[in-house]
């Protein structure tokens, strides 16, 4: 007997989707499935029997009385009644709008929004959370065990003076939403105290403003003796503005937050987030680019191909999506409790995920039983997790007073290390295919709630020794105010490493030798 197929989901469009959205959606699977283009045999055939699904749902849906007869039977299997007989679910938040005044920049702000239902009955919990200056939290069941009302936490923190946010938090009961207003109010920028102290009375450690004349005067002499190197004249005109006391430190800002936004495939296929519209592209070796997730109103992050390389991982809302390339479907992983799941990675088998939960601990999720391993126990922030070739332990960042350092550990949990030991952020780490060295990202600069600038890409041994660095402003445009070349990965055969430069806009992939050297543009991540 042949199995029953749900035609909707092989085709990617909701039962009660319009004729024309069906055959949009057909016309888009038969663009991504290209059986003819799969060089190897398994997958093509893979790729063909995906495709013949594909075909089959769309005779059916394409015809009216096929389609009815068809629905029938597909609400009979679902078990749900016909849409007109069921109320909506009525999303409904208190307070509808959150405010904060008198904020500092680097202050974080926080407040809570209680959602509750107004309406029939609901499946599906969910919230959008704008990649900005705002995010949840947490959120927790105000009288359990009822699910509803359900309080979320969230936490702000603005970055310029005198600037007035306004942002939006969308939570959705299915297909029925509401939206939350926060406000964000800076303060006014202190204006700085202008010298007037005589310099024999000036206490040390104090920052003073030199006239524009003065300046302009020395600048002036030491043109006309061309004798002063320009690290010596730096040195004094420095001196000069800052009455040769102390030394001013740039305004702090927030750091921009980290999550990996470039994977390299083992068929050499490229996936990148694309900020300005949060979706992942897929860039093939013909520099053809395909955008995967197409959701307007929803963040999709932090892709992570498959080892074979015919599956991508990603996050959408705390939740794990798997993208099959021979197929062009996506399905949502199902993980125990209520966690929020970041960084996935993949066992060198494919049978397995690790990722980071909401409640910043380390978990690997069986794809084939769905059991769920706890491997660390603290709470720590961490992120950037990637499995070593070996499938025994796997590197990961981990953040601690103000700083963020490169860390191994068994997939058992024990035999935690420490790769990396300074004073600044260390990022992105990416074991190489043989397993023998782990590439990263190192910032030059790290002050707690600032931003850091001139992110370089480096190398090392998978045991911490023999740290390198690979660039160094290699791809920095000449106006720009720094560079930041980050999320390297690795080319299949090891020989290679892709990477990502967000100084300028758009950003900008690029590759060079494993060894260093001058690096190759590959894609304009916004095109």
């Amino acid at each position: 007997m042949e199995q029953w197929q749900d035609y909707y989901q092989i085709l990617g469009v909701d039962p009660g989707a319009t004729d024309e959205e069906i055959k949009e959606a057909y016309r888009y699977k038969c663009f991504t499935i290209r059986p003819e283009r799969v060089k190897v045999e398994k997958y093509k055939q893979r790729a063909t029997d995906e495709l013949t699904r594909v075909n089959e749902a769309y005779e059916i849906l394409k015809d009216p009385e096929k389609r009815r007869q068809y629905h029938a039977e597909w609400l009979q299997r679902a078990g749900k009644a016909p849409t007109s007989q069921v109320p909506k679910p009525q999303p409904v938040v208190t307070p509808p709008t959150i405010r904060f005044e008198d904020v500092v920049p680097g202050e974080a702000q926080s407040a809570s929004f209680i959602l509750q239902n107004n309406g029939g009955p609901y499946n599906e919990i969910t919230h959008i959370n704008p990649v900005s200056w705002i995010r949840i939290v947490g959120y927790r069941s105000v009288n359990p065990p009822d699910e509803l009302p359900l309080q979320f936490d969230i936490e702000a923190s603005g970055e310029e003076w005198g600037k007035h946010y306004v942002e939006y938090i969308t939570v959705r009961l299915d297909d029925q939403e509401t939206q939350v207003t926060v406000e964000l109010q800076m303060n006014p920028k202190p204006q700085p105290e202008v010298e007037t102290t005589p310099s024999a009375s000036r206490p040390q450690g104090t920052v003073y403003i030199a006239s524009p004349r003065r300046v302009r005067r020395l600048c002036q002499s030491l043109w006309k003796a061309r004798r002063v190197t320009i690290p010596i004249a730096a040195v004094l005109v420095i001196g000069v503005i800052l009455g040769g006391r102390s030394i001013l430190s740039s305004p702090p800002l927030a750091f921009r937050g980290h999550s990996r936004s470039l994977a390299v495939s083992s068929m050499g296929m490229i996936a990148y987030f694309e900020r300005r519209n949060r979706d992942i592209h897929i860039l093939s070796s013909s520099d053809k680019m395909t955008n995967i997730t197409t959701t307007p109103d929803e963040r999709e992050e932090e892709p992570a191909w498959s080892p074979e390389g015919s599956m991508l991982a990603y996050v959408k809302n705390g939740d794990i999506y798997i993208y099959r390339l021979f197929g062009g479907y996506t399905e949502k992983v199902k993980t125990s409790g209520d966690l929020r799941c970041y960084s996935p990675t993949w066992s060198p088998d494919g049978k397995k995920l690790a990722f980071v939960s909401s409640v910043r601990d380390i978990y690997v999720l069986d794809l084939v039983d769905g059991s769920l391993l706890q491997v660390t126990d603290d709470d720590t922030r961490k992120e950037s997790l990637t499995w070593s070739p070996d499938g025994k332990r796997i590197a990961f960042v981990l953040h601690h007073g103000g700083n963020s350092e490169i860390y191994t550990i068994r997939v058992d949990g024990s035999n935690l290390t420490r790769l990396t030991r300074n004073k600044v952020w260390d990022q992105s780490p990416n074991w190489s295919p043989d397993g023998t060295k782990i590439v990263f990202c190192r910032y030059s600069r790290s002050l707690k709630d600032a931003e850091c600038h001139n992110a370089d890409v480096w190398v090392m041994n998978a045991d911490g020794t023999d740290q390198r660095r690979l660039t160094h402003d290699t791809v920095k445009p000449s106006w720009a105010p720094y560079a930041n070349e980050d999320d390297p990965a690795w080319s299949p055969d090891g020989r290679k490493i892709y990477f990502l430069d967000w100084s300028m806009d758009p950003e900008r992939i690029f590759v060079m030798s494993a060894a260093g050297g001058r690096p190759s543009f590959v894609h304009n991540c916004e095109r």
